[in-house]
Formats: C-alpha cells, structure tokens, sequence
C-alpha cells in the first residue's frame, strides 16, 4: 500500500524537477541570446561604419564634379555665361554641405589632434586656394589667358583630390583594422573611388592645351597613358570581383560604364591626344570635351552607387536577420516555459499515480514476485548536424581569408607583368623610413612603344612589356642587387634601391640600358625585333616624405632622356646626360 507522505514527497522532487529545468532554460536561453544580441550590434555597427565610408566616397564624386564647370569657367574667363557660374556655385555648396557632413558622421573629425581633422583642415585650405585660381582666371579676358595660369590652376584642384586620397586611404585602413569582415566591402569601395579620380585626372592631363588650342606636352601624353592603364587596371579587378553578380540591375549598370566610360571616355580621350601627335587641329574644343566627359563619368557615380547600395542591403539583411534570431529565440524561450509549466500540471495528475505503481512494481521484484507492464526507453539526438554547421563556418573563414589576401595581392600586383606595382612600391617607401642610406629611383619608359603596338599589335606589346620584366629581374639577380623592380603602367618600370650617390646608381641603370638594347624578341614569320628604352635616375633620402620629390626628380630625369633622342640615362643634378650610344663609354672610363 501506498502512502500519503510518498506521494507528497514524490510531487515535491517533480516540482523542484520542474523548477531546475526551467533555471537551466533560462540560463542557455541567456547565453544564446546574449550573443544573437553581441552579433545584433557587430551588424548594426559595420552597417553604420559602411553608410558612413559611403559617405566619404560620396563626397570624393562631389569633389570631383566641381572641376567640371570650374575647367569650363577658366577656358571662357570673364565671357562665362551666368547659367555656368551658377553651376560651378551649385557643385561647390553641395561639396560644402558634403564636407559638413562628414564632420558630423566622423566622430574623429571633431577632434582637432586627430590625423582626420588635420587632414580636413589641409583640405579646406587646398580647396580655398584652389577655387581663388579658378575665380581669378573667371574674371580675366580669354586673351590673357595663359598656359601655366590654367595649368596651376588645373593642378590645385589635383592637390584637393591628393589630399581628399590620403583621406579615404585613412578610412578605409581604420574600417579594416577594426572589422576584418568589412575588408572586401572597404577595399572594393575604395577601388570604384580611385577609378574615378584617375578618370577625372585623364581629362585634367589635356584640357588646359585643349583650352588653349595648344599641343599636349609630351609629359602630359605619358601622364595620361599612364592613367588609362591604371583605368583599365581597376576596371579589370571590379569586373573580376563582380563576376559572380546575378542582380540584372546590376549587369545594366556595369554595362553602361564598360559602353559609356571606357568605350565612348577613353575614345575621346585619345582622339584628343591622336589630334596633338598627329599636329592637326582638334576635332572638339575644351568646352565640348568638358560636357562629353562629365556625361561618360556618369555612369561611373551611378555604379558605384549601385554596388554600395547592394552592399549595403546584404549588411542591412544580416542586421534584421540577427534582430529576427533575438526575436524568434526570446519568443521559443517563452514557449518552451510555458509548455513546462503546462506539463508540470499536467505530468502532476498524470505521472505521480504511474510512479506510485513503479515503486510498488520494484517491491514487487524485490520480493520475487512477477510484473505485468514495462516502461518506455528515452533515447537522445546525435550531434552530426552541430559538427556539420561548424565544417561549414570553418569553410566560410578559410574563404575570408582567401579573399582578403587576394584583394592584398591585386592592390599591390601588377596584372600582366605579375611585378610589384606603384602602390607596392610606396609600401616599401614606407618600409625604408629609418634606413639611413639614400634611396635611388629608376624609372624605365620603352622607346617608341606605341609604334610597336601599331606595327605589331598589343599581344606582341604584352609579350614585351613580360619579356622585359623578367629580364630586369634576372639583371637584378644576377648583379646580387638590393633591388625592387615594379611596373608603373604603360611602357614604365620603376626600380628602387638603395646607393651611395647618384652616380652609382646611374652606372647602374647605364647597365641596363646597354642590356635592354641587347634584348631580341622573337616575332612568327617576322625579323626579330630590338628594343631601346630611357632611363631617368633619381636619389634622395629614405623618407616617405621625400619620396614625391625623387619621384618629381626621376620623372623630369626621364623626359630629358626623351627629348634628347632617347636610349640614354639621364640623372636629377641639373638635367645633365649621363650615357647614350656615343658617349656612354668614354664618361664610364672618366
């Protein structure tokens, strides 16, 4: 017989049961959402650093478009007509309104010892003088006009975008080192931004001769060439990273600029450039190319609007997909409560009287006495799909991790050569700063590369440009040299080591120079062909700060080398010739 007190006493361990199930479900519940809740504010966090970066590339376009009107103001001077004034006025109050903006969102832009606000401060001073020049020029007779006036003027709007560059540079460095799951997104924004600076600075490389009907320079010829590579170059990685877009909107967009930008822009481009070589009259003036181009341009604002857009949407799903996880969780925590509480009534009219006839079941056994019923068995879930979701989340970050260091290896890689490129080698700058040795730089520009290319066709170009990249590296081996070689673009090398003095590293490059003329390329069917390239030589303390002054150097180093008959080095002290074909060796032997 069954008592009173055993059954009290077994409704009172089933309640206390009940009770330590529901602490034990309430503790997990806790845990899970408390880090639901930690990647709630992760999502919400990188979509709020993402709006803000947007931001900073959305004020680098509205820089960018004051030069538009600002170039068609000075190529009129005082015969502008009001409607294009007002024009210039309207881009420059919405590029004030962008910059106040952007105090606002940066927190560290209100803080006056912060890199950012002292950045800030150098650009708001830039832009005021850059935009006295403009205004200047605005009120002068096209007769007065000059060349150098324009150009300055041309080139302190450049000095905006250089400093507004350093600015998303910081950004986009911060954004990474804060969030590597921002990476991709921080570094693909900051490839669509330089593809538009390179693009304005394409037109910037002609309109002043254009304005003047003047023509190109031949610096600002190889300047632009230049560019269109580095265009070229950063459309390919964008293309390559949106290759697996499914969105048609997307595909439109992209469509556009690849018609717009780099069918119709870039053709305009080398029409102007076609019509100075070619010393014919240009075929459009500064005003239409202006408008021509900041229509190209369009679509190039409008995709990376897009592309941040979607970005932007995937982060804003992962926000409400966390928030949805805190929701759908908290509401099973509650369910899962209630459904205890209503099994423990339940399970205490129900269970108690079967437990009651178990124990007496057991006293049965124990006095040897036969049992009518059995119990059920209770069996537990196995664990595989736990194991599995973790596969897939290791998956997941080798993929990160993957991309992250081939976004690294196509910033700092040249395409076609597979050398270092320009943002490669400023790292190295960077690297050498307490290096008290001098820093020598090379640059390398093949001679007549265009003629090649017309003759021969660009296949056979490439062919060359990874013919003579290899032979610089094998030349930079075999001499045993502390030596980077890289690509600038086009028809450049670039080749940077360390020396004593300027004339050791022009002996060096004469070494080159007499290799490089050596060089024979194999053509099918045809003689094989023979190359000469000019050398401009530079050097100058290991300091990052000194480094665009050797780079100004060596650059004016090589123009002379061009325009004095080419196939000869050239070093900084005052222009002077080093080595050609008749004279190398006698000033060797001196």
């Amino acid at each position: 017989m069954r008592s009173i007190g055993d059954i009290a006493r077994l409704d009172g361990l089933f309640r206390l049961g009940v009770i330590v199930t529901l602490l034990c479900t309430g503790i997990f519940a806790a845990v899970v959402l408390s880090r639901s809740y930690r990647d709630f504010v992760t999502a919400n966090d990188d979509l709020r650093q993402i709006e803000r970066y947007r931001l900073v590339l959305d004020v680098s376009s509205r820089l960018s478009s004051e030069r538009n009107p600002s170039h068609l103001i000075i190529g009129a001077g005082s015969t502008a007509p009001p409607v294009l004034i007002q024009k210039l006025a309207t881009r420059r109050a919405r590029a004030d309104q962008g910059l106040r903006d952007l105090v606002q969102a940066l927190p560290e832009a209100r803080d006056p010892t912060s890199e950012t606000a002292k950045i800030l401060d150098r650009l708001h001073t830039a832009l005021s003088t850059a935009r006295g020049r403009i205004d200047a020029l605005a009120v002068l007779p096209t007769a007065q006009l000059t060349s150098d006036a324009l150009q300055e003027a041309v080139d302190k709007e450049l000095v905006v975008s250089d400093l507004y560059e350093e600015l998303i540079d910081m950004q986009a460095r911060r954004l990474s080192r804060e969030d590597g799951d921002l990476t991709s997104t921080v570094f693909f924004g900051r490839m669509l931004a330089e593809l538009r600076d390179y693009s304005g600075r394409l037109r910037a490389a002609v309109i002043v001769p254009l304005t003047l009907g003047e023509p190109l320079p031949l610096a600002n010829i190889i300047a632009a060439r230049r560019m269109e590579g580095r265009v070229l170059q950063l459309w390919s990685m964008i293309e390559q990273d949106l290759a697996a877009e499914t969105d048609l909107r997307m595909a439109d967009t992209i469509n556009a600029v690849r018609v717009g930008f780099l069918q119709d822009g870039l053709a305009l481009l080398n029409r102007v450039i076609f019509d100075s070589i070619e010393k014919k009259p240009y075929s459009i003036n500064a005003i239409q190319m202006t408008e021509e181009f900041g229509r190209v341009l369009r679509p190039l604002d409008v995709a990376r609007e897009a592309i941040l857009g979607a970005m932007l949407e995937r982060f804003e799903a992962r926000r409400w997909a966390a928030l949805m996880k805190i929701a759908s969780f908290a509401a099973m925590t509650v369910l899962i409560a209630v459904i205890l509480l209503a099994m423990s009534r339940l399970l205490a009219r129900a269970i108690f009287a079967p437990l009651v006839t178990a124990h007496d079941a057991v006293m049965q056994l124990s006095r040897g006495e036969r049992l009518a019923a059995a119990g059920d068995r209770l069996h537990r879930g196995e664990l595989a799909e736990l194991f599995t979701a973790l596969d897939a989340l290791d998956q997941r970050l080798a993929e990160r991790e993957r991309l992250l260091q081939q976004t690294m290896r196509m910033s700092e890689t040249d395409a076609l050569t597979g050398l270092h490129n320009r943002r490669a080698l400023e790292l190295i700058v960077r690297q050498r700063e307490r290096d008290q040795r001098q820093t020598a730089l090379i640059l390398i520009d093949i001679d007549r590369f265009k003629a090649i290319n017309d003759t021969h066709g660009h296949l056979t170009g490439d062919d060359i440009l990874v013919g003579l990249a290899k032979h610089l590296e094998r030349v930079r081996d075999a001499s045993g040299a502390i030596a980077t070689v890289a690509r600038f673009g086009g028809e450049e090398f670039a080749i940077l080591t360390v020396a004593g003095e300027l004339e050791q590293a022009a002996v060096m490059a004469e070494t080159l120079r007499r290799s490089i003329a050596d060089l024979s390329f194999e053509l099918p069917g045809k003689a094989p062909l023979r190359i000469t390239a000019s050398f401009g030589v530079a050097v100058g303390p290991s300091d990052f700060q000194a480094w665009q002054s050797i780079m100004a150097a060596a650059d004016a180093a090589l123009y002379k080398a061009k325009e004095t008959g080419r196939n000869r080095v050239c070093i900084d002290a005052e222009g002077s010739v080093l080595s050609d074909e008749r004279t190398s060796a006698a000033r060797l032997r001196a």
